[in-house]
């Protein structure tokens, strides 16, 4: 048996391609994904908070959480790791994309743009200058190279958007590409990042989320067992978390917030969800209705209203 393993996808590509003497030999293909949020807080005895922000910078690449050190604060980790000269993920993305790319400089632009939220296509060649009839083969090549993915909504006809698939390239290009004048004159830029942290971790806590739900959905611990889930938008309107079981027609409509909710409050966005889910189209499915956030006060009256209602405490029950 022959084993062939590499990161490269050009280069793996090319092993396998019609020119390659092993052409036509291979029995299978299994492309290896980031482990999911759950499974790599089996790395470090962490508190969930802080695990949260490691992955917000890290996503699930095994190597970067090998060399975070539990033993020091998670600014600390960061500024070793990333934010300082020749630290060793300083320039990790820029060498990945090189050694796949020539011409790097279009690529950097429009991973730029999407870092920073302009994610429609028309919003992505403003912001990195590229005309509208080039962008679309810069967006394909980076997504046969699994840096971005296109979405559309889970049901309905919302324009579709483009998102950054690995967390540390969105951190990167977000926070450490346009500071690298800074950062290269020795400056600590770790405050000014602070100050928008906190917002960038709001859709990070909404994946990790949606990664609960489907670790809930395995071990039936929802209504329903749903077969799809994903988000919804259009014309304004946004569900953060909806899934559905399209046989049963059973649908599941979840808010996410990155905070910390009183009941009122909490009540107050359940009742917006619930006018928001009447947009979707979905009339005679039967509905349920929940939040997550980072705690919720007295959710246990919530979920007797018969909301769902989840915060970290009930994270940490996963592992």
């Amino acid at each position: 048996m022959l084993i062939l393993c590499g990161s490269l996808v050009s280069f793996m590509e090319g092993i396998l391609s019609g020119k390659s003497p092993i052409y036509g030999r291979r029995t299978g293909t299994w492309k290896v994904e980031e482990m999911s949020f759950f499974d790599v807080l089996k790395f470090h005895p962490i508190d969930i908070e802080t695990a949260i922000k490691i992955y917000g910078v890290f996503g699930g690449v095994p190597q970067y959480w090998v060399d975070y050190d539990p033993g020091k604060d998670f600014w600390e980790n960061i500024k070793d790791l990333v934010l300082s000269k020749g630290a060793k993920y300083y320039d990790e993305p820029k060498y990945l994309l090189k050694e796949e790319l020539r011409d790097v400089s279009r690529y950097f632009s429009i991973l730029r743009a999407i870092s920073l939220g302009y994610s429609r296509f028309g919003q992505i060649a403003d912001a990195a200058r590229i005309e509208t009839k080039s962008l679309g083969k810069y967006l394909n090549v980076l997504e046969e190279m699994g840096y971005i993915r296109e979405e559309k909504p889970i049901v309905g006809r919302g324009k579709t958007v483009y998102k950054i698939n690995e967390h540390f390239f969105n951190f990167w290009f977000r926070f450490v590409f346009p500071r690298r004048s800074e950062i290269e004159m020795g400056f600590d830029v770790v405050e000014e990042i602070k100050k928008e942290f906190n917002n960038y971790l709001g859709p990070v806590f909404e994946e990790i989320s949606r990664q609960f739900l489907i670790e809930m959905n395995k071990r039936k611990k929802l209504p329903f067992r749903f077969t799809k889930i994903g988000r919804w938008w259009y014309k304004g309107e946004e569900i953060d978390l909806v899934a559905l079981n399209e046989d049963e027609k059973k649908a599941l409509f979840i808010e996410v917030k990155w905070k910390n909710l009183e009941r009122k409050e909490a009540y107050k966005i359940l009742k917006d969800l619930k006018r928001k889910a009447e947009l979707t189209g979905l009339h005679d499915w039967n509905k349920a209705y929940g939040i997550i956030a980072k705690s919720i006060m007295e959710k246990e009256e919530l979920r007797e209203e018969g909301f769902l209602a989840w915060d970290l405490r009930d994270f940490e029950l996963i592992n």
